[in-house]
């Protein structure tokens, strides 16, 4: 089972396709985890109020003036799940992109001082892994 972690803060622009792509990932069941750092432009309430498919379980958390990495960290600390992948809300997946992920990627486990155990990714060497943008209307 994979966890997404959402970071927001004043994602009004982005938040409808960014629950778009998430809504038609093909995994069939996964955890998204949101965490708003305080929004004041609505964004925190679409979210919220966004009916997911059948097989993605959303948690919801609010923690004022949070930074991003503590958002992130909060996500990390709560999830459930194995694996967890960073999505923010400006971040796009294409709709099969989990189930490569889960089914390619090579895990190895890490430990570190405090004992816990997290997961570094290893793809194959033919792999090229880049962000890719799309301009629409002429803008980046």
């Amino acid at each position: 089972m994979i966890t997404i972690i959402c970071s927001n803060l004043d994602s009004i622009k982005w938040i409808k396709g960014y629950l778009e792509c998430v809504n038609n990932l093909l995994f069939n069941k996964f955890h998204i985890h949101f965490i708003d750092a305080g929004s004041k432009d609505g964004s925190w309430e679409k979210i919220k109020e966004y009916k997911f498919r059948e097989g993605i379980h959303s948690n919801y958390t609010l923690k004022k003036n949070c930074s991003i990495y503590e958002a992130w960290n909060i996500g990390y600390k709560n999830s459930t799940t194995t694996y967890c992948i960073n999505l923010n809300t400006d971040d796009r997946l294409f709709p099969n992109a989990l189930n490569i992920l889960s089914k390619y990627i090579k895990f190895k486990k890490l430990r570190y001082p405090s004992g816990k155990k997290v997961f570094d990714w290893i793809v194959p060497k033919e792999w090229v892994i880049k962000d890719a943008y799309v301009k629409v209307d002429g803008k980046k």
